[in-house]
């Protein structure tokens, strides 16, 4: 499909443009999953991010505590 083809589909279809495409070299993600998507992040850094929201919890609950 042409760029020109593809920007008259969208104009004609605008709903898409609120559906999240995303893509590598492997995988495609059309819609919004939280599960599906958090696979295009690197593994470590979805465990990075886990233990940082864990760390931030548990100081939340010390204060609340």
């Amino acid at each position: 499909m042409s760029l020109e083809s593809a920007l008259s589909f969208l104009q004609n279809h605008l709903e898409l443009l609120c559906t999240p495409i995303i893509f590598d070299e492997k995988r495609v993600q059309l819609g919004y999953d939280s599960e599906n998507i958090r696979k295009f992040i690197p593994k470590e850094k979805r465990r990075v991010d886990a233990k940082t929201k864990i760390s931030h919890l548990r100081r939340l609950e010390l204060l609340a505590g």
